[in-house]
């Protein structure tokens, strides 16, 4: 099924999966449903493309519409938590400048995944060791447990 047009801006609209992605979630995430992936790397290397592949691949193998949330961390108006939605996929996750107000809006989200055992896959062009060495450890604790991590180098 093709993720729906509104969501999905016209340039990904035939995103794949890499590889890796695709391995991780047909052998491990799709049979579990427990943790969902960290992608972090450069500027230009993937990371939404592979999110709106991941998006694609949730609604095509099990999840409702209505049930899997794209947010955009460089715009946090309007983001819908509601217990209905069972992923949500965070992009661009730490673009913000490092001021106290984007950490603490940050880890309330994080916690708020954490506590409400949230499916999340999230990007961010920061590795979780520069995220524990901007923001602290208790970021990148979260993330672990929310995420596997992996490297995108394309």
């Amino acid at each position: 099924e093709m993720a729906p047009r509104e969501v999905v801006p016209p340039r990904f609209w035939n995103a794949e999966p890499s590889v890796d992605v695709l391995s991780y979630l047909t052998s491990q995430w799709l049979p579990q449903k427990k943790r969902g992936l960290f992608l972090h790397g450069k500027s230009g290397c993937g990371k939404t493309y592979q999110l709106y592949a991941i998006y694609k691949v949730l609604l095509a193998n099990f999840l409702e519409k209505r049930k899997v949330v794209y947010h955009d961390c460089e715009n946090r108006a309007g983001w819908n938590f509601d217990g209905e939605n069972k992923a949500h996929l965070f992009d661009n996750l730490f673009t913000e400048r490092p001021t106290r107000s984007a950490a603490n809006a940050a880890y309330r989200t994080l916690n708020l995944c954490y506590d409400n055992n949230l499916v999340c896959f999230f990007t961010s062009a920061l590795s979780l060791e520069k995220i524990e060495e901007m923001y602290g450890e208790r970021y990148s604790r979260r993330i672990k447990a929310l995420a596997e991590p992996m490297v995108l180098t394309r």
